[in-house]
Formats: C-alpha cells, structure tokens, sequence
C-alpha cells in the first residue's frame, strides 16, 4: 500500500510516456517490493534501523589519510545492531556476482562500503546520537529479482590496509599515471574511446618494460 501511494504521486508529477510503460515499472517495483520484504523478514539477528538516505559533504573520518581529503555521499540505511555498534547498507539495483568473491576491498575497486562505515561513524558522533560509534558490519544489498535478494556483508575490515589504499590512490593522481589494467575488461566502460582501442593489449605489453609505472596499481591489487 506505501508503496503503490508513493507510485501515484510521482505518476502524477512526471507522467509517464505511456501506460504500458507504467505497468511495467510499477510491476517491477512491486516485485522489488516483495523481495525485500523476505530479505528483512530473514534477518537472525534483531537490529534497529536507525537511518535512512544519510547525506554527507565534507566529512573527514578519523585516522582516513594522510593528505587532507574530504568525502561526500548518501549512505542508504545505518542500523544499531546493539549499544555503541552498527551496521552501514547501500541498496544495488544490479547482479551481486561481481561482489561474492570479494574478501574486503577487491584489490582495491570495491572500497564504498569502508568509506561508508567511516563516514557513518562520524555522522552517529556528530548527531549526537552515541559518543563513541564503531561499524562492525558494513556491506551491499540487492533487494530485486535481478539480485534475487542477496548480501554481501562485510564484518569489521582491516582499517590500517584500507588507510594504505586510499593514500595509494591519492599518489596515483599525484603522480598522474594513470595506466590502463592489464586485467581490465572494457567491453562496457565509459572511457574506451579516450584509452583507445586495443589498450589492455597495449598496457600488457608496456608493464613487461615499465614495471615502475604499474607500482601502484599492483600494490592495490594486493588488497583483496
């Protein structure tokens, strides 16, 4: 019932280009709807959603790095999972696939989910909701039928690595080598053109002569 009130108010706000085209989204997101519902229905542990849609600008979490950055996002949900702890999730539309095999940071691509549970735990601090906050779970949820539901959580994570791959990054930008990864597939990136064609091809063949400039980059992907 919330949910088809919410649907036909924005129905009525951005008209849709046809009724047909309704139907579907709307049965789309019903089916959404039902997924989630099982997912929190699952649930072992009792938790207290606390937070939801958590804009943030210019936060810099504590012991984060060793250059002067500043963060900004919208952490989708913060629950209490008892006294002084909490648990950071973002909602994915997509597949959980690319997620499954991920031990903390997939070799330094999948990082969200840390940078979230920092920013979270200032923002508790700073709401003065509690003194002394700490994320012990932090992670992705798929709540459609593409995700079929699943999760991928990750218990507390190493936050002296995570410290190391964010001032890695930041000396990437520093030093302006950007180089193409060797193992990337760019069957559907945005950046194909600028790279060119043929460019992981090319980029194997120059880390056989350059290992200099792929440094960093295998360094990062040392952090599985």
């Amino acid at each position: 019932k919330i949910g088809e009130k919410i649907i036909f108010r924005f129905k009525n706000e951005i008209p849709p280009p046809s009724e047909g085209i309704f139907e579907a989204e709307k049965t789309e997101i019903f089916q959404a709807i039902d997924v989630f519902m099982i997912v929190e229905k699952k649930r072992k542990a009792k938790v207290e959603p606390l937070m939801f849609e958590v804009f943030f600008e210019g936060i810099t979490p504590d012991n984060f790095s060793d250059f002067p950055l500043k963060l900004r996002g919208r952490i989708d949900r913060i629950d209490r999972v008892k006294k002084g702890k909490y648990r950071v999730i973002d909602y994915k539309t997509g597949r959980y696939s690319k997620f499954q095999n991920i031990k903390y940071f997939g070799g330094g691509q999948v990082l969200q989910h840390a940078l979230y549970a920092l920013a979270a735990e200032k923002l508790i601090k700073e709401k003065g909701v509690d003194k002394a906050p700490k994320v012990i779970e932090s992670g992705y949820s798929f709540p459609t039928p593409r995700g079929e539901g699943n999760e991928v959580i990750f218990k507390e994570f190493n936050r002296k690595d995570f410290k190391a791959i964010i001032d890695e990054i930041v000396k990437i930008m520093t030093t302006g080598q950007f180089v193409v990864n060797p193992e990337a597939k760019c069957d559907f990136c945005d950046y194909a053109d600028i790279c060119g064609p043929e460019a992981v091809k090319r980029a194997k063949y120059k880390q056989q002569y350059n290992p200099d400039e792929f440094e960093h980059l295998n360094k990062l992907k040392s952090y599985k």
